[in-house]
């Protein structure tokens, strides 16, 4: 109908189009005015790998925004080369010059594909050369799952991690801000891994120990090409909130758990309740396996009748925790010299919220 009905200088147009594409990776549009039929004739091209349903609706949907009409009909021809033209009838008036540059640069933005923004993303990172060779490694490495539901900048993110760990060693993890932002009281969890994939029955007992209680989870597995063969690295995104039902963020070790959890993976540090108190008193891993070595010679010189014994009042009271590590590291600490007053005040600071333990037990 188009045919028929177009002037010869359109017809040009749109055949030049067509022509003039060069690069496989170009998205075109073009349109044209109908005054006496008060229709908008919108022709889209773009590469046919990018084509899928979803993306003609949402170009569809934002033509109908911009030209403030409505669809007359739509038509696709996919043939044997290498792009897919759209052709839309829109009933509308026509649109101003301004209004044809801004469809254009959404039409584009719609056409292009989630590995094209992650390249773009990687090449602002890293610099062109850099971040195009990066692009190229980890091109197929995400499944259908992780891209639809995994964010551009997350996406980023994640390839950083495994990118360190690829270079030496085998586990990390990031706590930050939940990205869904649905609930202000969780956090995200993520936990990298290269080699064989986590467990999960092993990996929520130990957050458990932390105090961390996970709401969700979900797992990918990343396979980058790394020299001529595929790696398989892993992701757990975990959903997650303290104990007490807070963000993660929003207690005083929030800055050292990471560190923590991969000590603990590394069988560096032990995995117990006693490692909440890196969350409730802001303690170090390693400040966490002092107070488990003081709590075991306690039990061994049969002042308490049971570890779990010794252990309940540093969680229950994390402050006695704090204060009993920093009196050990005022003391012992070979680089402070003249500590004399703060460990008389550290002491008394001891000695003082032993008073608010309520049970003489404890």
């Amino acid at each position: 109908e188009e045919l028929f009905r177009a002037r010869i200088s359109e017809l040009r147009a749109q055949i030049r189009l067509v022509l003039d594409i060069k690069n496989a990776g170009d998205v075109r549009l073009s349109l044209q005015s109908d005054p006496v039929r008060g229709n908008v004739i919108a022709l889209v091209i773009m590469p046919s790998e990018h084509f899928s349903a979803g993306v003609r609706l949402n170009i569809q949907e934002a033509l109908m925004r911009h030209l403030g009409g409505k669809l007359v009909y739509y038509y696709l021809a996919l043939g044997d080369s290498y792009t897919a033209r759209m052709h839309f009838c829109f009933a509308a008036p026509q649109p101003r010059v301004a209004a044809v540059a801004a469809m254009e640069s959404e039409v584009i933005r719609l056409a292009r594909t989630w590995e094209d923004f992650l390249t773009d993303h990687l090449v602002q990172r890293f610099g062109a050369v850099r971040g195009h060779e990066i692009a190229t490694r980890w091109r197929d490495a995400f499944s259908p799952a992780y891209r639809s539901g995994t964010s551009v900048e997350t996406a980023l993110h994640d390839i950083e991690r495994v990118e360190v760990l690829l270079t030496g060693g085998n586990f990390s993890v990031d706590i930050r801000r939940s990205a869904s932002g649905a609930n202000r009281d969780e956090s995200e969890l993520r936990m990298y891994e290269v080699g064989e994939a986590p467990i999960l029955s092993e990996l929520v007992p130990t957050l458990q120990n932390f105090g961390i209680s996970a709401v969700s989870e979900e797992a990918h597995e990343l396979r980058p090409v790394i020299g001529d063969e595929r790696r398989s690295a892993y992701v757990q995104a975990f959903r997650v909130r303290s104990a007490a039902g807070l963000a993660i963020e929003q207690l005083p070790g929030a800055a050292l758990v990471a560190d923590a959890l991969t000590a603990v993976r590394d069988d560096r540090a032990e995995d117990d309740t006693l490692n909440s108190l890196t969350l409730s008193a802001g303690l170090q891993w390693r400040e966490v396996a002092l107070l488990r070595a003081y709590l075991a010679a306690a039990f061994q010189m049969r002042l308490v009748p049971a570890r779990l014994a010794a252990n309940r009042p540093v969680l229950l009271y994390p402050s006695l925790a704090r204060t009993l590590a920093g009196l050990f590291i005022a003391r012992f600490d070979p680089d402070r010299e003249n500590a004399l007053e703060e460990i008389a005040r550290l002491r008394a600071a001891y000695l003082e919220q032993c008073g608010a333990v309520e049970k003489i037990a404890d």
